[in-house]
């Protein structure tokens, strides 16, 4: 009669290594605003909780996000952040520059996507972006009328064609 084989090794496990206990809390699906203040409870080992590195990057503005760790509490971190613009987020918890479970975490803020040139209103979907009878709709509003600019865009397409956008007249 045949041995049995023995069960495979996990995989990214190194012999002797512990799989990381920490866990923090799933916003991935919150419905969150851009004046909402995050603010996650982190959980693991003593050693893990000292030594657990959390960022936050805006993934449409391709900009960090300042995230503040409070440790006073040895049994558990909080990660601190304030959106300040709608889009799409990642949360990264790193231990020793390798991600934990559940980590990266994308999230969605709803609200305006700005910075200190122009903003992108809200549509009426919550979100910046609105599909409605095959039309991609979106508002830009510019922010200071000292600078001059040329208004052009571009949509790239599920084929990777790049193709120029139009402006559609307006109604008041």
């Amino acid at each position: 009669e045949p041995e049995p084989e023995p069960e495979p090794e996990p995989p990214n496990q190194e012999f002797g290594q512990k799989q990381p206990t920490v866990r923090f809390a799933d916003v991935s699906s919150a419905k969150i605003s851009s004046s909402t203040s995050l603010s996650i409870p982190v959980q693991g080992s003593k050693e893990e909780l000292l030594k657990i590195q959390v960022s936050c990057k805006h993934l449409d503005l391709d900009r960090d996000v300042p995230v503040s760790v409070d440790r006073s509490n040895p049994t558990k971190v909080v990660a601190s952040l304030t959106p300040g613009n709608g889009g799409t987020y990642v949360l990264n918890f790193l231990l020793d520059d390798q991600h934990v479970p559940n980590s990266p975490m994308k999230f969605f803020v709803e609200g305006e996507l700005f910075d200190d040139q122009c903003a992108f209103k809200s549509q009426t979907n919550g979100q910046v972006f609105q599909l409605l009878n095959g039309q991609i709709e979106f508002e830009v509003e510019l922010k200071s009328l000292e600078t001059e600019c040329k208004l052009t865009a571009e949509a790239k397409l599920p084929s990777g064609e790049k193709t120029s956008l139009k402006p559609l007249p307006t109604h008041k």
